[in-house]
């Protein structure tokens, strides 16, 4: 047994599926991160736990071999053709399941790749958010099945993914999956793409990226020029001056690509933020000079 079990830091049980995986994620990430606990180093570690533990349990051939393997089948020059013999090994049905060319229904009795058809296989990949908004070149393995006197077998395959494409994607690549029988043509591969959740951006329905744009009371009043990032680099962002919480700023195609090909906009969704530090004189006194400053009263319109 590994030293941390992914499984219980994020808080799912081992047949968890991918779904459940990336909403575990988000709701620990969301609680544990440093700018919510900031100096807190216990909540710190928690959230680097949860990143390691979402980044292997999300990633079907990752979690494959920590199944089986622990930490130590993730390490890097990790013999895979001894993995295959120790896993046979120890599953007495994965040797039938592999001249069948289907898994197992719990992970970790499962290949990295299941076909789906008789000549297609299935796969996923998981993609850090600024690649899906740009496009990108990823090579990974599949595993193709028995076929008569050959072998099983992992595959190194490259594919391009273009930009825009968002979590649950399906990209069919031709011919790359399993070679045909009696001179038919091979089946493809069908790649489901995952995306990285980020704690600041994320893609609408239409394709267009937003983020959030924490900014201090002063920065929001006086307004200005940020520097911000985005797909392929940074740009300087003017937030208006007296600018309020929950505003929306647009950016016009400096959000990347949408699936069509077509750039995509950037929307900023101001968040205006309160120090979280120590409470001290003096930063009551600015607050109170702050909330003196207010023409009226802030909920005098909270009515029906």
């Amino acid at each position: 047994m590994p030293e941390v079990d992914y499984y219980e830091v994020l808080e799912v049980a081992r047949g968890a599926d991918t779904g459940q995986v990336r909403r575990a994620y988000h709701r620990l990430a969301g609680k544990l991160h440093p700018d919510r606990n900031p100096g807190d180093e216990e909540a710190a570690e928690r959230f680097r736990q949860v990143t390691r533990a979402y980044e292997v349990l999300a990633d079907m051939t990752k979690r494959s071999l920590y199944d089986v393997y622990g930490e130590q089948g993730l390490a890097e020059g990790f013999d895979a053709a001894e993995y295959e013999r120790l896993q046979a090994a120890r599953r007495g049905r994965a040797r039938a399941a592999e001249q069948r060319g289907v898994g197992h229904g719990r992970w970790g009795e499962r290949p990295a790749v299941t076909e789906a058809k008789p000549a297609d296989i299935e796969a996923e990949v998981l993609l850090p958010l600024v690649d899906a908004r740009l496009g990108c070149e990823r090579t990974f393995s599949v595993r193709l099945p028995r076929r008569g006197k050959i072998a099983a077998r992992n595959v190194a395959i490259t594919a391009r993914i273009p930009g825009g494409v968002r979590e649950g994607d399906r990209l069919r690549l031709r011919g790359k999956g399993v070679p045909g029988r009696r001179n038919r043509p091979a089946g493809d591969v069908v790649l489901t793409v995952h995306v990285e959740p980020h704690d600041y951006y994320w893609a609408d329905e239409g394709g267009d990226l937003h983020v959030r744009l924490p900014l201090s009371p002063l920065e929001a009043f006086r307004g200005g020029a940020l520097r911000i990032a985005v797909p392929g680099g940074t740009i300087e962002l003017q937030v208006p001056p007296r600018s309020q919480g929950g505003q929306r700023l647009r950016i016009t195609g400096k959000g990347g690509k949408r699936r069509d090909g077509s750039e995509a906009d950037l929307f900023a969704h101001v968040e205006v933020r309160l120090p979280t530090g120590e409470e001290s004189a003096e930063l009551e006194r600015a607050l109170r000079t702050l909330h003196d400053a207010f023409d009226e009263p802030l909920r005098s319109k909270l009515k029906l």
